[in-house]
């Protein structure tokens, strides 16, 4: 049997599977290395892995807190995490190192980006592409090879205050500026003038800014996730708004995607130099694999491959992936 866990912003997701296919479930709440701290992260992990193992099982879920130096009650032919906010080789050897007590050798651990090779292993490709646009944003280059993904190159993953370009944070951000700078303008305002003020329960545009940067109670920590949350949960009804023509929801969104779409270009070019492949090569385009919530919405998702097909980069095949836990965990027993 071999488990996969993605560790990301708002969840943990546990997937076991066998040649069956997927046997078992779990999930768990938020083991973001950086949010959480290695121990706690870890103890994330170790508590939904098990949820899943007692499902597969068939037995009740332990109570209370397992420790990571007690031995998981299955063996696993293979373990590989994916966890958000462990991005360094370092972070990566000290979660491995972590966790080895408890699957009885050490996982494959990488940023949850990864993952999304899983999709390549099943395809049988050498190496794609894989871009994430949801919370945060990241852009790599992957290479698969003998049943293992590894990252060749990357763009982007730095949190929402260095990068996370078209995330939807990004995206909310920008919807907050459009429409700001076209009320400034004397412009009438729009659907996505309304759609912004609803969101934040305020009556005009000028209330916008002290909403924006509002901090709320609790931890200074909390105070920012909360004020960070807020604007990056108002990009589902701009991206609906995209979805129905609206110019300004449109120009919000070009501009988050626009550095977005050039870190995959960059990264395809990166790639090309290092295979010895001819800038625009048809015939080895690479596979380009998205995931995330913006990315899942065909609009977005269009005006991403819009912008990289300007700059001269074309995909031979782009795959969504909607369950990045179960694309992975099958990449390995089909790999």
């Amino acid at each position: 049997m071999h488990a996969e866990t993605q560790c990301g912003g708002t969840k943990t997701d546990v997937a076991l599977a066998d040649a069956s296919g997927i046997v078992a479930r779990a999930l768990g709440p938020t083991s973001n290395m950086a949010e959480v701290g290695l121990k706690r992260s870890t103890e994330i992990i170790v508590e939904t892995v098990l949820k899943a193992v007692a499902t597969a099982l068939g037995s009740a879920a332990p109570n209370g807190s397992p420790s990571v130096e007690s031995l998981c009650p299955i063996t696993f032919a293979s373990a590989w995490l994916g966890v958000s906010g462990c991005d360094t080789p370092v972070d990566q050897a000290r979660m491995a190192e972590a966790l080895t007590p408890f699957f009885g050798f050490a996982p494959v651990v990488h940023n949850d980006a990864l993952l999304l090779g899983g999709a390549l292993l099943r395809l049988g490709v050498p190496w794609g592409i894989a871009l994430v646009a949801g919370t945060g944003s990241v852009a790599v280059a992957l290479e698969a090879k003998e049943g293992r993904v590894t990252q060749a190159a990357r763009r982007g993953g730095h949190g929402y205050l260095l990068g996370d370009d078209g995330s939807a944070w990004d995206v909310g951000r920008w919807a907050c500026r459009v429409v700001v700078d076209a009320y400034d303008a004397g412009e009438k305002e729009g659907e996505l003038a309304a759609t912004v003020r609803r969101h934040f329960g305020i009556a005009s545009t000028p209330e916008l800014l002290s909403k924006v940067h509002e901090l709320e109670g609790g931890t200074a920590v909390e105070a920012a996730n909360a004020a960070k949350l807020r604007v990056t949960s108002l990009a589902r009804p701009v991206l609906e708004l995209l979805a129905r023509e609206d110019p300004l929801a449109e120009k919000a969104v070009r501009l988050a995607v626009a550095p977005f779409a050039k870190s995959a270009v960059h990264l395809v070019h990166q790639m090309y130099r290092m295979r010895g492949v001819a800038l625009g090569s048809r015939a080895q385009a690479p596979v380009l694999v998205c995931g995330g919530g913006c990315l899942r919405q065909p609009h977005f998702r269009a005006l991403v491959l819009d912008m990289c097909w300007q700059e001269g980069v074309t995909f031979k095949d782009v795959v969504v992936v909607e369950d990045v836990a179960g694309e992975a965990v099958m990449g390995l027993v089909e790999a």
